[in-house]
């Protein structure tokens, strides 16, 4: 998500043409709600983080295919 439209326009926009899409997010910053939401987890191909995430996500992001990237 996002807290600025434009921005998560933009995001958007640049996900629907890509062939693969990845969001790097700190792990604090996961589940975390924006302003304006720009993808749902069935729209990216990963998600690149600095720490292990919550059992529930990693397990809703394997039902949907999206890769869980983690340096911790």
């Amino acid at each position: 998500s996002s807290r600025d439209i434009a921005d998560g326009l933009h995001k958007a926009r640049l996900i629907e043409l890509s062939k693969a899409a990845y969001v790097m997010a700190e792990s604090r910053k996961i589940g975390v709600e924006g302003t304006y939401s720009f993808a749902t987890l069935e729209k990216v191909s990963g998600i690149i983080t600095d720490a292990k995430i919550s059992n529930a996500l990693a397990t809703a992001a394997e039902e949907l295919g999206t890769k869980i990237i983690s340096a911790g």
